[in-house]
């Protein structure tokens, strides 16, 4: 995920997007609260707000923030 582009993510099926999800929450989020499925849904929401990373970064973060 971290080399995406958002065209790339775009592209993807949703079971790829769900494994993408699920290898950055293993290696960047130390505490997994959400989903592999949630977080790529996420991330196909808020398309329009840049690379795949960064917006994986920022919906983990409300998700955390929100608690």
């Amino acid at each position: 995920m971290l080399y995406l582009s958002s065209s790339d993510w775009d592209r993807q099926p949703a079971p790829r997007k769900v494994a993408l999800a699920a290898d950055f929450m293993r290696i960047f989020c130390t505490v997994q609260t959400m989903s592999a499925a949630s977080l790529a849904d996420c991330l196909d929401r808020n398309a329009a707000d840049g690379a795949p990373f960064e917006r994986a970064m920022a919906c983990v973060s409300a998700l955390s923030a929100g608690r």
